[in-house]
């Protein structure tokens, strides 16, 4: 089984269908009889559930609708809110899913690739970093950063020079180094800057958040 923020996919192994939880009720989804349950290929998004069924056809349950994507496995998918990234297992092109609508942004497949909400963060295979937020696909740098990560509505990277979050849209440098303490949840970063003062960006807004140094924080919601 896997849990999303509102959806749980499991599968039966008493009658071999893959079942989802979603909207108060139980529903089922697709009998995969002949599948070994340890080879069963499924994942939870906040809302969305990508799956591959006995005849190895790529699908998603979105919205209390079942969906066919491909007509082959992918050779590898991640899943958010409203939206699925996947590598053709046929063509090896990137491909996203997002509100009912499929895109192919890549030829070829990225060398990493990070799912979220409403939006894919990825390294092409040419080293250029760039986000697919809300259908737009945007080029965020021509290298590749030293590290980045999505989760929720934001994704925060750092390219050797500025530690940088990408929200709703807009990208806000917020230091030039990693703070050591992060910390995320929905739309807000949170973190101790160098001097020991807590920082958050809220929705967006960069922000002190304490008028005095402090030791540790905890963030939630």
């Amino acid at each position: 089984y896997a849990a999303g923020d509102s959806m749980v996919g499991f599968f039966d192994m008493n009658n071999a269908m893959l079942r989802a939880y979603y909207n108060g009720q139980v529903q089922d989804v697709e009998n995969l009889l002949g599948r070994d349950a340890d080879s069963i290929k499924f994942k939870v998004g906040d809302n969305i559930m990508a799956y591959v069924n006995a005849t190895d056809q790529f699908k998603i349950f979105f919205q209390d609708h079942i969906l066919n994507l491909e007509s082959s496995s992918p050779s590898s998918f991640q899943v958010g809110r409203n939206i699925v990234s996947y590598v053709d297992g046929y063509t090896q092109s990137f491909k996203v899913f997002y509100k009912g609508m499929s895109y192919t942004i890549e030829n070829t497949p990225p060398t990493s690739y990070i799912t979220a909400d409403d939006m894919v963060a990825y390294v092409s295979n040419t080293g250029d970093f760039k986000i697919f937020y809300q259908g737009q696909l945007l080029k965020v740098s021509s290298f590749a950063p030293v590290f980045y990560d999505a989760m929720d509505k934001v994704i925060l990277f750092f390219d050797n020079r500025f530690f940088t979050a990408f929200y709703n849209g807009k990208i806000t440098t917020l230091e030039t180094y990693v703070p050591t303490n992060v910390q995320r949840d929905f739309t807000t970063v949170a973190y101790i800057d160098r001097r020991g003062y807590l920082q958050a960006l809220y929705n967006g807004q960069q922000t002190r958040i304490s008028d005095e140094r402090i030791t540790s924080f905890e963030l939630t919601g």
